[in-house]
Parts: C-alpha cells; structure tokens; sequence
C-alpha cells in the first residue's frame, strides 16, 4: 500500500511535466535586438503620447494595444519617457489599419501620434492635438 508521501510526491512529478507547446503566444513579440532611435524603420513606425497624467503600465498598455490593433506581422514597442512610445509594425497593412481607425485609447487616455517619416529620430518627433504639444 502506497504512503500518502508516496501519493504526494507522484502528483508533484506529473504537475511538472507541463508542455509549453500548449500555452498560448503572446500578443507582443520580438525576437530580435533592441532597436536605438537611429535603427528605427520609419516605413512604419509612429510615435505616440497618451494624453494623461496617471503613469501607463507599459506591460499591460503594449499587450492591450496589440490586441486591439492585431497587427498580423506583430509590432514592437518601446518607452521613449514620459508616457511616449514609439510603436513599430512590420508591415504597410498593419500600420495603416491603426491610423485608419483612430482614435484609440488606453484606461482612457486618448493617444495622439504621428508617423515618422525618413531620418526622424523618434524622441524629437512633436506631437500635437489641438493646443497640446509634447
């Protein structure tokens, strides 16, 4: 007869043996380096700025925003400070389907951007809505 010890240890085993295959993918991936301001694709990248006072909780606003925007080659994100970020898709489709369908916010905060263009360099870029400017 099998002690409850013994029962307990089998159990343990089995719950570690969990394949990873099964979980889901994330919305946000990316697998290659971090990208500087001088190695952004401005093909298609925006900057943006979420018009609040309240701190953005990058990890919960950039797997959200994916989601909502479904960017079908996936988009990488990056702080710029001072709830600015720039946003950058891998594809024409992906991007246009996000400055289409703005506006878009986030817990409230509408964000306001811009596309870049050639050779801006993404912390520079003003953002403007009527008479904000970042």
């Amino acid at each position: 007869m099998a002690t409850s010890s013994t029962l307990v240890d089998t159990n343990v085993d089995r719950l570690l043996i969990i394949s990873l295959e099964e979980e889901e993918e994330p919305a946000v991936s990316y697998e290659g380096p971090l990208i500087e301001d001088a190695e952004v694709d401005t093909r298609w990248s925006i900057v943006g700025y979420f018009l609040t006072d309240t701190p953005i909780d990058f990890m919960v606003m950039q797997n959200i925003m994916a989601v909502l925007w479904k960017p079908s080659m996936g988009v990488y994100v990056k702080e710029l400070g001072g709830n600015k970020y720039i946003f950058q898709f891998y594809h024409e489709i992906d991007i246009q389907r996000v400055i289409d369908r703005s506006p878009w916010t986030f817990k409230n905060a509408q964000l306001i951007f811009e596309r870049l263009k050639p050779r801006d360099v993404p912390r520079d870029v003003p953002l403007h809505h009527l008479d904000i400017w970042v």
